[in-house]
């Protein structure tokens, strides 16, 4: 075997799962370092677990919602001005004896719609307090209702926490992997480049010795071409993979090369088994079902605030000010109250047009969660099926592409039998040249491949993320 084909055999033997060691950037990650650091500067997990931390605050609050309802008002007047009015027709033919009509009028005055313009002044000041509590003891269901929405609303908020961490997990696997492969290839590419500038070089000595004829000279050219080709299309992928890394990191990182990267060749399980495995677990369905537990509280709710409310009532009431005449300004004399009242009582708002249609809406709302989450349901065997054939798509693809590694070298093997008898034609160490690299090349694309479907098969099965 001629030294030269020994070269490109031995630089193209199977790769170790440590790869090429190159130049380390400022920070080399490994996935779960990677992981730990994107989760916790997240936007959309900060934002979850927000709206988990609200979601437990109202559930937490629906427990409270027996307690007593409290409302009171505090009303002062500086020097206020009162208005009194009498009818004509209450005026006495005869004042009371030592009475000016102007006397009599704010002694006996009342409301009424008409408007003799005498009032009344208080040089000091009114001050009017009142206060009222009401206990609910049976609400139709009210509380109950409430506090069956608060917890929906936190098993959503929990189901789309986990959702958002399942997300996040694909998107970081994604990443990560995908910045493996073009360390990967890089590594390949530099050593392809290398063989393939001693290739063009003994092309030209083959061209010297009229070895090669012109068509495969250009075969070659043309191989050498898409090489480049495909350099610039790593190129983009190592840019696009760099940037990714930066967004989610939020620093330039890079992956270590020299971690492990051991497959998982595992074939899924029948679609079947696959579909009752995810059927629990995953967090699209439990957040449709919990909207649809809302749904359900919401519209009880609504056909509980159609009935009132039986409890108990407190009610206190003090109005005090600075005048002298207990009688001034109106006959029940406001300005001088103090009264305390409790029992049993009823309340309740009679609004038939809002609260029906309320009702209304709370059905129809209960039944679009319904037939979305019966559609989702339909939707999970397509999905699984769909991330299940990928996987298996790219291990037999991966299979398919090991054995061509396999036997592109022979061809090279023979090759150099062949040129050591002096029978080799120049255009078959083109051919398998060009085979060779395609297919180095595309055995790191598959397995970027497979760990990027397995990815999506996990997120559709609901599969835990770790921690």
């Amino acid at each position: 075997m001629t030294v030269w084909l020994l070269t490109i055999l031995m630089s193209f033997a199977p790769a170790t799962p440590a790869g090429t060691p190159i130049p380390s950037p400022p920070a080399t990650l490994g996935l779960k370092e990677l992981w730990q650091i994107v989760k916790k500067r997240s936007p959309e997990a900060e934002r979850a677990r927000l709206q988990l931390e609200r979601a437990r605050t109202l559930a937490q609050g629906s427990t409270l919602l027996w307690l007593p309802r409290i409302s009171y008002s505090v009303q002062g007047a500086p020097s206020p001005t009162y208005r009194c009015t009498v009818p004509e027709a209450w005026m006495p033919s005869t004042l009371p004896a030592g009475m000016s009509e102007q006397e009599f009028r704010e002694t006996f005055c009342v409301g009424t719609n008409q408007d003799d313009s005498v009032t009344l002044d208080l040089d000091g000041y009114a001050l009017r307090f009142e206060v009222r509590a009401v206990m609910p003891l049976f609400t139709f269901g009210k509380l109950e209702y409430a506090r069956a929405q608060a917890r929906a609303v936190q098993a959503a908020a929990t189901a789309n926490a986990g959702l958002t961490r399942q997300k996040l997990w694909l998107t970081v696997r994604r990443a990560y992997f995908s910045r493996r492969a073009y360390l990967e290839s890089r590594a390949l590419a530099l050593r392809a480049q290398k063989l393939l500038d001693d290739a063009s070089e003994k092309a030209v000595e083959y061209e010297e010795q009229s070895k090669i004829s012109p068509t495969d000279l250009l075969r070659f050219r043309l191989g050498e071409n898409e090489f480049a080709q495909r350099r610039l299309e790593l190129d983009r992928l190592g840019e696009l993979s760099a940037a990714t890394l930066h967004y989610l990191a939020g620093k330039p990182v890079e992956v270590r090369a020299q971690d492990p990267w051991a497959l998982d060749e595992t074939r899924p399980g029948a679609l079947d088994r696959l579909v009752r495995q995810a059927a629990g677990r995953r967090p699209e369905l439990r957040l449709l079902e919990a909207a649809r537990a809302t749904a359900v509280a919401q519209a009880g709710l609504a056909r509980a605030r159609m009935y009132p409310d039986l409890g108990l009532f407190v009610r206190y009431r003090l109005a005090l000010s600075n005048s002298d005449d207990p009688k001034s300004a109106y006959l029940s004399d406001p300005l001088h109250a103090n009264s305390l009242s409790f029992g049993l009582g009823l309340e309740g708002t009679l609004d038939f047009g809002m609260q029906l249609t309320a009702v209304r809406l709370a059905r129809a709302d209960q039944r679009d969660v319904e037939a979305r989450l019966a559609a989702a349901r339909d939707a999970l065997r397509l999905e699984l099926a769909s991330a299940r054939q990928d996987v298996l798509l790219a291990l037999d693809r991966l299979t398919l592409v090991e054995k061509g590694r396999k036997l592109a070298r022979a061809w090279l093997v023979a090759l150099s039998d062949q040129e050591a008898a002096g029978v080799m034609k120049p255009r078959d160490m083109v051919d398998a040249l060009q085979t060779m690299f395609k297919l180095e090349f595309s055995y790191w694309e598959l397995r970027a491949q497979l760990e990027l479907a397995r990815a999506q098969l996990d997120l559709a099965l609901g599969e835990v993320v770790p921690d």
